[in-house]
């Protein structure tokens, strides 16, 4: 396998080649590190570690130079106990993890603890009931964001397909119904290809399973599968992260821009010489979570306008774009975190509307409310054209401004009977003259860009107005900015 190019995680500072996944330097030690989980809001992690000669759990605070100090996160358990598997849910309210602490010591047995963000704390962990936990051997869990649903392995499979490897497993899962009670667990080896398995981890979009498959080599590749309509797709390999080395074990923070990851450098032995390495998350493209937008469209009497909502991303520089028909005027928008979005909303003999949606920086299911008024298309209507940028003192459109001129053309094409005036506006910043040349400019680049989207010319006239026709208070840079503005102005319906 060849190694990938990947670069630095955004939390943390390196120095190794951008060539390469990043060691966590400040948290790999003497011993071995093993099985890290994020939480998502980036600013712990969790692991695995044998410092003091014991595998017990060990955490860290992110800070501005990197990770703290590490900290043992169960101080309290019997000192001896084998701890290991950490994973927290994707809401950070919950950590999973194994422990041989709760019972009959020839086991291992699955545990859970609720996190106070807050205060930083953590509940004394509890063990999972039966039927989750058996006399047997259950570890390395992962649980959904309801902690409804539990991924972990059992064992069983280690003398059929690893030769008595006690790294080969078999992937369980359970579920918790109405009552609390979980389900007997199932195992979904075979739907998910089968082999040498383990190490699941549920991705913070609730359909994204990764897990490690035993390659020829000996050594563990990374492996992911989607829970498609109601049955697991075939697995696929994840070479953005499969490297001549061990990996498995990769936990993501909620708006996926940072991931992290068990790597070991000896031939894959079992604790071997791991080592928690971290990455940006775009190597693992559409597994963040989700983010909603509550969105509520209506007319200029104040009544809901059915409606057609659509969602882009804003830089332009993927595609996921969207539409949803409102029969009511009312849409309730699910959207992937970890990016920026435009949303537009049209209604047939109306205006149009662009708002902006950042959800590059969020760290659960947040849930955005939109309320826009719409206006009969008729003479003198003005639309303003919000976010639709220029670089500095020129007339050059920025390429952030690409998708609202895709909106405004799509716009023209569905109300073909309208002719528009293209009207832009400066501040005050530099003399009337220059202002008024430099807005003409301007008004003539937004009418090329709509001509070259499919817009009609004859239905487009371009007029700049400088610094006229203010409508903000240019003495402050806020209102500046909004005096820098394009509009449409209704000339003909």
């Amino acid at each position: 396998m060849k190694i990938p190019a990947l670069v630095c995680g955004l939390l943390f500072s390196c120095s190794v080649s951008l060539a390469q996944v990043s060691a966590i330097e400040e948290l790999n030690g003497p011993g071995s590190e093993y099985s890290p989980t994020i939480h998502p809001n980036g600013q712990i992690l969790i692991y695995q570690g044998s410092e003091n000669g014991e595998w017990r759990l060990w955490g860290s605070y992110a800070s501005a130079d990197g990770w703290g100090l590490p900290f043992e996160v169960f101080p309290g358990l019997p000192p001896g106990s084998f701890l290991g598997g950490p994973a927290f849910s994707a809401n950070g309210n919950l950590l999973v993890f194994f422990s041989d602490a709760f019972g009959d010591k020839e086991s291992l047995d699955l545990a859970f603890s609720t996190y106070d963000e807050a205060n930083r704390r953590f509940s004394e962990p509890e063990p999972f009931p039966a039927p989750v936990n058996t006399s047997e051997y259950e570890a390395f869990p992962s649980i959904s964001m309801d902690g409804s649903t539990v991924y972990f392995v059992r064992d069983a499979l280690s003398n059929e397909w690893g030769d008595g490897n006690l790294d080969c497993y078999e992937i369980m899962v359970s579920q918790k119904n109405e009552t609390g009670a979980w389900s007997p667990p199932v195992s979904i080896t075979e739907a998910l290809g089968g082999g040498c398995i383990g190490y699941p981890r549920i991705m913070p979009d609730g359909e994204t399973l990764l897990f490690s498959r035993i390659a020829e080599n000996g050594l563990h590749d990374l492996m992911m599968s989607r829970f498609d309509g109601g049955s697991w797709t075939a697995p696929v390999t994840v070479p953005a992260l499969n490297s001549e080395q061990d990996d498995k074990m990769v936990s993501v923070t909620y708006d996926g821009n940072t991931l992290v990851l068990t790597r070991s450098t000896e031939d894959g032995e079992l604790f071997g010489t791991d080592i928690l390495v971290t990455g940006p998350g775009s190597l693992l493209p559409d597994i963040a979570g989700w983010a909603y937008v509550d969105i509520r469209v209506t007319n200029s009497d104040g009544n809901l306008l059915p409606c057609t909502i659509g969602y882009r991303l804003r830089n332009n520089e993927e595609e996921r774009n969207g539409t949803v028909v409102s029969s009511d005027g009312s849409s309730l928008v699910r959207l992937r975190s970890g990016k920026e979005y435009l949303i537009t909303m049209t209604a047939e003999g109306h205006d149009f509307r662009t708002v902006p949606v950042d959800f590059r920086k969020i760290s659960g299911p947040d849930t955005l409310a939109v309320s826009e008024i719409l206006t009969l298309l008729k003479k003198e209507v003005t639309i303003t054209i919000d976010n639709l940028t220029f670089e500095y003192n020129s007339a050059d459109i920025t390429d952030s401004a690409a998708a609202i001129l895709d909106i405004a053309a799509l716009f023209l094409q569905k109300n073909d009977g309208v002719k528009v005036e293209i009207a832009a506006h400066t501040d005050d910043v530099g003399s009337p003259e220059f202002n008024l040349d430099l807005s003409n400019q301007r008004a003539e680049a937004v009418v090329e860009a709509l001509v070259e989207r499919g817009a009609s010319r004859e239905r487009l006239v371009a007029k700049g107005y400088g610094e006229s026709d203010p409508i903000a208070d240019n003495s402050t840079e806020e209102g500046q900015a909004q005096n820098r503005r394009v509009e449409f102005r209704i000339l003909e319906e």
